[in-house]
């Protein structure tokens, strides 16, 4: 496993390449390996575009990995509270369907009363 270290110290689990310009600096630098540098210094002008094209390649691939894992991970929460906000809302919605029952069967026993006093006065 590759060691990040900087003026700061070394990397933690808390620092993060896309927030922070220095801890990407680092990981960059220490992708590069000394021995790299000089099997890169052996390298022709198109030998060593393609092996720089390909670490892009690389890197993108894995940031776009991180970015899809974590979307995943956003969606399945979100998906998670909204069917926890419908699942209050139905109960409400229950609860208020029960109370309009009650004041509809209120309100007509109430008509069917004074509609019985109207017919008696």
């Amino acid at each position: 496993m590759p060691y990040f270290a900087s003026a700061r110290g070394p990397m933690t689990i808390n620092d993060s390449l896309l927030l922070d310009n220095d801890v990407a600096i680092r990981v960059a630098r220490s992708f590069v390996t000394y021995r790299d540098v000089c099997v890169l210094g052996t390298r022709y002008d198109n030998q060593l575009l393609s092996d720089a094209m390909t670490l892009s390649v690389q890197s993108t691939a894995s940031v776009t990995s991180c970015t899809i894992r974590r979307l995943k991970r956003d969606r399945v929460k979100t998906l998670e509270e909204r069917r926890h906000q419908l699942k209050i809302l139905q109960e409400e919605n229950q609860k208020l369907s029960k109370m309009v029952d009650f004041y509809s069967k209120d309100m007509k026993e109430q008509l069917e009363a004074l509609d019985r006093l109207d017919k008696r006065a």
